[in-house]
């Protein structure tokens, strides 16, 4: 059969196209009889095998990432919406608890009944539960709740001290090096941690956010939740060239599941004599893929950078990414 779509089309596109159970029970697509990853863009002419199971468990969240299309986005949503509500409630409350810790706030103590009243009439909805589930399946995002929850918050006058997590700079002795690898406001004292959400290493441009009671957590300038924090609360950080401290770094790798695949991936990270913290292979056996995640200690940026040059090139390897 012959399907037009939009430039920019995806195979998750195409499956959704089809069908939306095609698109549900999707495990993965072949392009010109060439396993690709979801996030490929389509080409006139392509040939493309889209690859079902009756075991899927449906799709990912993720792959509102990948498709183009509004059609399949909607279809994937509805999805969450209809099939998933308990967990979307679970996941959804579990995001804003997350996103809320993460701005300096327990949302517990911030979500009033006053202003989860003023949050459901802002969005249609008739319970918590409702709000939650929307988070959930992706029909809204925690910075659209949370950001109005502060500002209403603030207006109620309940915003806490910022002055008992200020950081005392004048006040520390700075040491020659820091343990931690990283300098806060050009200070080796500081109680540092890396954020998770985009793990930064050596050679990424950072800055620091102060934490209520756990120091200093340090994002990439890059990274997308910069944005929504307190401008107060932004320091700023920077690599300390002398210290001697190694960064974990995850990679997500796509292969094709072939034998000795996973073997030269290690080779290949012990040659370059970088440890390995973590790994976790994932395999679907119908479709020829397997999913490996893998953490890797490195100094710096260019490291990592050159290892996943390599990797990229090796024979099998779909995708690499951070």
């Amino acid at each position: 059969d012959v399907f037009d779509l939009p430039v920019g089309s995806t195979p998750l596109d195409l499956a959704y196209k089809i069908h939306s159970a095609i698109g549900n029970k999707c495990i993965g697509a072949k392009v010109n009889k060439r396993m690709v990853p979801f996030s490929t863009k389509l080409q006139n002419g392509d040939i493309v095998e889209i690859l079902t199971s009756n075991a899927s468990k449906g799709p990912s969240l993720d792959w509102l990432k990948y498709v183009h299309t509004a059609s399949a986005r909607s279809k994937i949503r509805a999805y969450f919406k209809k099939e998933k509500k308990d967990e979307n409630i679970a996941r959804g409350k579990e995001m804003l608890e997350k996103e809320a810790k993460r701005r300096g706030y327990a949302l517990a103590d911030i979500f009033t009944p006053d202003i989860l009243s003023s949050i459901l009439q802002r969005h249609a909805m008739s319970s918590e539960d409702d709000l939650y589930a929307a988070v959930g399946f992706g029909g809204i995002t925690t910075s659209q709740v949370l950001t109005k929850i502060i500002q209403d918050f603030k207006k109620e006058d309940h915003s806490a001290q910022i002055a008992d997590t200020t950081l005392p700079i004048t006040e520390q002795k700075p040491r020659k090096h820091s343990k931690s690898g990283v300098l806060v406001n050009g200070n080796a004292n500081f109680t540092v941690r890396m954020a998770q959400c985009c793990s930064p290493v050596p050679g990424d441009e950072i800055v620091g956010y102060i934490s209520r009671g756990r120091g200093v957590s340090i994002h990439r300038k890059d990274c997308p939740n910069v944005k929504g924090m307190e401008e107060e609360r932004l320091i700023q950080a920077s690599w300390d060239s002398d210290g001697e401290e190694r960064f974990n770094a995850t990679l997500t790798i796509m292969c094709e599941n072939k034998g000795g695949l996973l073997a030269t991936i290690t080779a290949h990270i012990a040659n370059a004599r970088l440890g390995i913290s973590a790994a976790n292979v994932r395999v679907d056996e119908k479709a020829g893929i397997a999913e490996i995640i893998v953490t890797v200690q490195i100094s710096k940026a260019s490291e990592l950078e050159e290892l996943v040059r390599q990797i990229k090139n090796i024979e099998g390897v779909i995708e690499v990414r951070r």
